[in-house]
C-alpha cells in the first residue's frame, strides 16, 4: 500500500497541490523583477586591482630615473604581500609603475598600504624629484559610450559646439561626466617683439612676471562700517584678454611701458597635437570631436543609453544640418545586441527541446517539461539576484549550456510518471512511486554534473574572475531544475495528466516503437555476456580509441589556443611612421590608408585618429605621438563574412600600398579578459645595448615564421635628442645662471605661462613667447638655426647664445621597461587565423635553439601562451578535482567502491567522441572546449548513475547480476536516450550562435552522440566483470 502522506519536502508539494501552484505563481513574479533588478551588461566585469606609481624628476635621464626613482620604489613594493606582478617604465623626468595585486585583494585596502609603504622612502628619493603619487585603477572608469561631432568645420567650432551638447548630457541621471576630445583650446599668447623690448631695457622675465602680478584677485579680509560688518575683497584679475595689452610692464624716461608697446596679443587657440576625422560609408572623412559619456556607480547602462539618445535626437535639431552625431562605441547597443542575440538562440534551444520531447515523449509531457523551464530561470534569477551578479552574456550563455542537461530530470520523471499511470496507477500514487524511484539517482546524478563545473571557481588568476559566472550559474540552474523535476513537477502533474483520465483505470499499453530497440539492445547485450572474447575486443577496441583521441592533441594534430577566433564588431588599424615624423606627415598617410576603406561594403563608419597610438587599459607607457594614428572601423551588423576573415582580406589590401617608412597593421581584439599579445617573447637581463640586440635578432626570426604578423618590440625607437650644455664659467663672466639661460630657452621654444583668465567659467592660459623667427605667423616654428641665434641681456649687452653654449644631437634611450624588478624587453606578434600560438612558439624555439645567450639573460614567454598555459592547468586540477568530489559523492550514495569507480570509467567514453569530433570539425582545444568537455563529464557520469542505481535494485530485489544489468539497460534505454537526444539537440543553436562558445556546444554534440552507446555497453560489461556478487 503506497505511503502517499508523507511529509519530507520531496512529497510536499504532491500532497500540497494548491500550495504548489501558489508557489509557482510566487516564484514567476518574484523571477520577472529579478530580471527587471539585474544590472545587464555585455560581459562580467572584472575588477582587477591594479595601482599606478608615477614620480616626476624633471630634467632627469631615464638612466638617472630609472636608479634613483624607480628602482628604490621596486625594491620597497616587493617586500608587500599579495604583489601578482610589478611592471615599470623610467623615461625622461618620468617614473610610471604598475603595481597589480591579487586579483582577490582588497583593491582599496592594498593601495593604503602602497601609500603607506611608498611613505616611508619619500626621504631615500633625490628632494628636487616630486612626491609620488600613488593612484587605484578604476577599469569603471571607461566610457560606456562615444559619440563623434563631425562636420565642415574648424576644431574650435566643433569643439565650441561639443561643449553644448555637454552641459544637456550631463544632466541625465546615470552620468557621471562627460568629456569632450579633441579639438584645440583657447589660449591667449603674447608675442613680445625682441627688438622692442630690448629699445626699453626690459628683460624678458619682467613682462611675464607683470602679467601674472597684474591677475589679482584675493580675499583680504573684513571691515566694519556703520556698526556692520563687511567682508573685503581685492579686484584685480584680468577680465578678458583684450585687457592684456594694456598691462604695464615697466617704465621708461618716467613712461609706463605697456604689453602692447613690446608685442602682440593672439587671443587664438593652443598648438594641435592631435586630429580626428570622421566618416560614414563612402563619404569623405571631416574634421571630429569626440563625446565620451561615463557612468556614475549603479548606473544602469541600457537606461543611460535610451536616455542620452533622446537628448541627442533633440540635439541634432540646433546644429547645422552638414554637421552630424555618430556612434563610435555604445555599451548599451552591445548588451541590447549581445543579450537580444542569445536570448533569440536559448528560445530556439526551448522551442527545439519542447517539439524534440513532444515526439518522443508526448504532449503532455512536453508541456510539463517545458514548464519546468522557465520555472528553473525565474529561480536562478532570483539567486543572481540576491548574491549581487549580472546579468551578462556568459549568465545567459551558463542559462542556455545548462537547458539540454536541465531537462533531463523532468523528462524522466514526466515519462516515468506516464509508465506508472500506464501500469494502473492514480496520477497520485505515480507521483509518489516516481520520486522514490528517482529521488536519488536524479539529485545524486544532478550534484555529479554540479561537482564538475564548481571546481572551475578555483581557477586563478583574471581569467578565473572572468568565467566565474559560468560554473556558478550553472549550479544554480542545474539544482533549481532538481528542485522543479522532482519536488513541483510531480504535483503538477497529478493534476495535469488526469485530465482526461479515469484515475485508477489502467490504459491499455500500445506498443512503443523504443519495443525495438529494447529488443536488439538485449540481444547485443547478452551476446557479449555469453562470448567473453566479443566482450573483450569491445573493450580493448574502447581502449584504443581513447589512446587515438588522445594523441590528437599531443601529436599538434588537434590544435590548441586559449579562445578561438570571434567575429566582432569593430576592426583597428594601428598607424607608425618613424620618431620624429611630424603631424602632418602622419596625418597624409593615415588620409591614405582612410581612402582604401571608404566604399568597403562592410564598413559602416571609420574615425580616424592622428596623434595618438593603440590605446591601453593599463600601461607603463604613453600612446600619444606625432608619429602614431589609430583608425577604428565600426563593420555593419549584417556583413558579408566573419570579422576575422574580413580583416585577411583588408591586411592583403594594405600589402600592396606603399605607405613610405610607415608600418600599417590590421589589429583584432579578441574574446576573453585583459591578456597580452598572442605572442609574447620576454627578454632579460642587465644591458640595453645587449637586450636591444638579442630583441632585434629575435624580432628578425619572428617575422620568417609564416602566419605571423604585427611584429614588433617594445624598444620605442627615437630620432635622438638636441642636447645644450652650458659652459658655467664663460656664463658666469656675463653674470648669467644656468637656470637664466634655461628660462630663455623654454620661453624661445614653447613660452611661459605667464597666468590663467577666466571668463564665463571656463579658464584659458596665457603663455608669453619670444619670437625669434621674425615671422609672426610661425612663431611655433623654431629650428636649431633660429635657436642659436637667440641673445640674451647681459650686462654686457646683448650676447648671442652660443657663446657659452654648446649643442649636439645625442643617441638617447626612450624608456627602460621593468617586470618584477628586471630590465626587460619584449617582442611581440599576432597570429593569423588557421594557426595557433603554440604551433609558432615551437617553431620560434627550434629556429633560436643554436643562439645561446650569456647566464645573466634569460628568455620566457608570456602574453596569450603562458595565459593558455595557465588556464589549461588550472582547468585540468578544477577536472581532476571534479573528479575526486564525484568519486566520494558515488562512494556514499552507492556504499561501495567499485560502483563509483565503473561510473567514472564513463568520463573518458565522453573524451573518444569530442576529440576527433572537434578535430573534425576544424576546431581548436579551447578554453571553451575544456569547458564542454568537464560538462560533458558529469552528464555522461549521470547517465550512468540512472543505469547503475537500476541494476542495484534489481538485485536487491532478487535478481541475479546479469539479469538484474540486462533488465536495468531495457529499462533505462528510454529515459537515457531521451535525455541524450534532447541534450544533443539542444545544443544545436548553441553550436551556431557564436565562434567563441561553439566548442561548448559542439563538445556536448560530439560527447554524448558517442557516450550514449558506449555507456549502455561498456557499464554493464564492466558490471557484469568486476562488479560486487553479493551486495548489501
Amino acid at each position: 500500500m503506497e505511503n502517499i502522506g508523507r511529509k519530507d519536502i520531496w512529497h510536499f508539494f504532491v500532497n500540497n497541490r494548491r500550495f504548489a501552484i501558489i508557489s509557482v505563481i510566487l516564484i514567476c513574479v518574484m523571477g520577472m523583477f529579478s530580471i527587471y533588478n539585474l544590472p545587464k551588461e555585455s560581459d562580467p566585469k572584472v575588477d582587477v586591482p591594479i595601482a599606478v606609481v608615477s614620480t616626476i624628476y624633471a630634467g632627469a635621464s631615464p638612466e638617472d630615473v630609472e636608479e634613483l626613482i624607480t628602482n628604490v620604489i621596486e625594491n620597497k613594493i616587493n617586500s608587500m604581500s599579495g604583489v601578482e606582478e610589478v611592471t615599470s617604465s623610467s623615461r625622461k623626468g618620468m617614473s610610471m609603475i604598475v603595481v597589480q595585486f591579487g586579483v582577490d585583494e582588497d583593491g582599496r585596502e592594498k593601495v593604503v598600504d602602497l601609500k603607506n609603504e611608498i611613505d616611508k622612502i619619500k626621504k631615500d628619493l633625490p628632494s628636487n624629484a616630486e612626491e609620488p603619487r600613488v593612484e587605484q585603477v578604476d577599469f569603471n572608469n571607461s566610457p560606456i559610450m562615444i559619440y563623434s561631432l563631425s562636420g565642415p568645420y574648424d576644431l574650435p567650432s566643433l569643439k565650441s559646439m561639443a561643449e553644448d551638447i555637454k552641459k544637456d548630457l550631463e544632466g541625465i541621471a546615470g552620468v557621471s561626466k562627460v568629456e569632450v576630445i579633441g579639438g584645440q583650446d583657447r589660449e591667449v599668447r603674447v608675442i613680445i617683439d625682441k627688438r622692442e623690448l630690448d629699445k626699453f631695457g626690459i628683460p624678458l622675465s619682467q613682462v611675464t612676471s607683470s602679467i601674472g602680478q597684474a591677475n589679482t584677485d584675493i580675499p583680504i579680509g573684513s571691515i566694519e562700517t556703520g556698526g556692520e560688518k563687511y567682508t573685503l575683497r581685492f579686484e584685480g584679475r584680468i577680465k578678458g584678454a583684450e585687457e592684456i595689452g594694456g598691462i604695464p610692464v615697466g617704465v621708461s624716461g618716467g613712461i609706463p611701458v605697456f604689453v602692447r608697446d613690446v608685442g602682440t596679443v593672439v587671443d587664438g587657440f593652443e598648438e594641435a597635437s592631435s586630429f580626428s576625422f570622421f566618416s560614414r560609408g563612402d563619404k569623405e572623412a571631416l574634421p571630429a570631436i569626440s563625446l565620451n559619456i561615463y557612468r556614475a556607480s549603479g548606473g544602469e547602462i541600457l537606461e543611460i543609453g535610451e536616455s542620452v539618445e533622446e537628448k541627442l535626437v533633440e540635439a541634432r535639431k540646433l546644429l547645422p544640418n552638414n554637421v552630424s552625431i555618430d556612434t563610435v562605441e555604445n555599451q548599451g547597443t552591445q548588451i541590447s545586441d549581445d543579450l537580444g542575440g542569445l536570448l533569440k538562440t536559448g528560445v530556439e534551444t526551448v522551442i527545439i527541446v519542447s517539439l524534440a520531447v513532444l515526439i518522443f515523449v508526448g504532449w503532455r509531457e512536453a508541456l510539463l517539461s517545458a514548464i519546468s523551464i522557465p520555472l528553473s530561470f525565474f529561480i536562478t534569477f532570483i539567486v543572481l539576484d540576491g548574491i549581487g551578479y549580472t546579468l551578462n552574456f556568459l549568465t545567459l550563455f551558463s542559462l542556455i549550456l545548462a537547458l539540454g542537461i536541465m531537462v533531463d530530470a523532468a523528462i524522466v520523471v514526466s515519462d516515468a510518471m506516464n509508465r506508472e499511470i500506464n501500469n494502473g496507477k492514480t496520477p497520485k500514487q505515480a507521483a509518489l512511486r516516481t520520486i522514490d524511484e528517482f529521488r536519488n539517482p536524479l539529485v545524486f546524478g544532478t550534484l555529479t554534473t554540479v561537482f564538475a563545473f564548481l571546481p572551475m571557481i578555483l581557477t586563478s588568476g583574471i581569467m578565473g574572475k572572468f568565467i566565474r559566472t559560468i560554473p556558478v550559474t550553472v549550479t544554480i540552474i542545474l539544482i533549481s531544475s532538481i528542485l522543479v523535476a522532482v519536488a513541483i513537477l510531480p504535483a503538477l502533474a497529478v493534476k495535469w495528466i488526469n485530465i482526461g483520465k479515469k484515475e485508477g483505470e489502467p490504459e491499455k499499453k500500445k506498443a512503443s516503437y523504443f519495443d525495438k530497440w529494447v529488443n536488439l539492445y538485449e540481444e547485443l547485450i547478452r551476446k557479449l555476456f555469453r562470448d567473453n572474447r566479443l566482450a573483450n575486443i569491445f573493450l580493448v577496441s574502447i581502449i584504443g580509441l581513447f589512446i587515438f583521441s588522445l594523441s590528437l592533441p599531443i601529436t599538434g594534430i588537434m590544435k590548441s589556443t586559449l579562445f578561438p577566433d570571434s567575429d566582432v564588431s569593430k576592426l583597428y588599424i594601428s598607424i607608425q611612421e618613424l620618431p620624429g615624423t611630424p603631424l602632418e606627415r602622419t596625418t597624409e598617410v593615415s588620409r591614405q590608408v582612410e581612402k582604401l576603406l571608404m566604399g568597403n561594403k562592410d564598413v559602416e563608419s571609420i574615425q580616424l585618429n592622428v596623434g595618438m597610438g593603440m590605446s591601453s587599459t593599463v600601461s607603463a607607457s604613453s600612446n600619444a605621438s606625432e608619429n602614431k594614428a589609430n583608425i577604428i572601423i565600426s563593420l555593419k551588423d549584417k556583413k558579408s563574412k566573419p570579422s576575422y576573415e574580413l580583416a585577411k582580406d583588408l591586411r592583403v589590401v594594405l600589402s600592396k600600398e606603399n605607405f613610405g617608412s610607415a608600418t600599417v597593421e590590421v589589429v583584432e581584439t579578441g574574446y576573453g579578459p585583459p591578456s597580452g599579445s598572442p605572442v609574447e617573447i620576454n627578454i632579460t637581463g642587465p644591458s640595453l645595448t645587449q637586450l636591444a640586440s638579442i630583441s632585434d635578432d629575435y624580432e628578425r626570426v619572428l617575422r620568417e615564421i609564416k602566419g605571423v604578423r604585427n611584429v614588433d618590440t617594445s624598444i620605442e625607437e627615437t630620432n635622438g635628442e638636441f642636447v645644450i650644455e652650458i659652459d658655467r664659467a664663460k656664463a658666469q663672466v656675463y653674470g648669467l645662471t644656468a637656470s637664466q639661460v634655461a628660462y630663455a630657452l623654454r620661453n624661445a621654444v614653447n613660452g611661459i605661462e605667464a597666468t590663467v583668465i577666466r571668463e564665463n567659467g571656463n579658464d584659458t592660459d596665457v603663455v608669453v613667447k619670444q619670437n625669434i623667427s621674425g615671422d609672426m605667423d610661425k612663431t611655433n616654428k623654431v629650428t636649431m638655426n633660429t635657436l642659436n641665434s637667440i641673445t640674451i641681456a647681459t650686462s654686457k649687452g646683448e650676447i648671442p647664445l652660443s657663446t657659452f653654449t654648446n649643442s649636439y644631437l645625442h643617441n638617447s634611450v626612450n624608456v627602460i621597461s621593468h617586470t618584477d624588478g628586471e630590465r626587460i624587453v619584449k617582442v611581440t606578434g599576432a597570429v593569423d587565423s588557421g594557426y595557433t600560438v603554440q604551433g609558432v612558439l615551437d617553431e620560434f624555439k627550434e629556429k633560436v635553439k643554436d643562439k645561446a645567450l650569456a647566464p645573466e639573460y634569460e628568455v620566457s614567454f608570456g602574453g596569450e601562451q603562458e595565459d593558455t598555459e595557465k588556464s589549461f592547468a588550472d582547468m585540468y586540477k578544477a577536472f581532476l578535482l571534479g573528479i575526486i568530489a564525484i568519486f566520494a559523492l558515488l562512494v556514499f550514495e552507492f556504499n561501495s567502491y567499485r560502483q563509483p569507480i565503473f561510473l567514472l570509467l564513463t568520463i573518458p567514453l565522453a573524451i573518444i567522441g569530442i576529440l576527433p569530433g572537434l578535430t573534425i570539425a576544424g576546431q581548436s582545444l579551447s578554453f571553451p572546449a575544456i569547458i564542454g568537455i568537464i560538462a560533458l563529464g558529469g552528464v555522461v557520469v549521470n547517465h550512468a548513475i540512472i543505469l547503475i542505481d537500476r541494476i542495484h535494485a534489481n538485485r536487491l530485489s532478487g535478481l541475479t547480476k546479469e539479469e538484474a544489468i540486462v533488465e536495468a539497460g531495457k529499462s533505462r534505454l528510454k529515459p537515457i536516450f531521451l535525455t541524450t537526444i534532447i541534450t544533443i539537440v539542444g545544443s544545436f543553436p548553441l553550436a551556431f550562435s557564436s565562434p567563441v562558445w561553439a566548442p561548448i556546444a559542439l563538445a556536448m554534440i560530439f560527447g554524448l552522440s558517442f557516450s550514449f552507446v558506449l555507456t549502455l555497453g561498456v557499464v554493464p560489461i564492466l558490471y557484469k566483470k568486476f562488479g560486487e556478487d553479493v551486495i548489501d
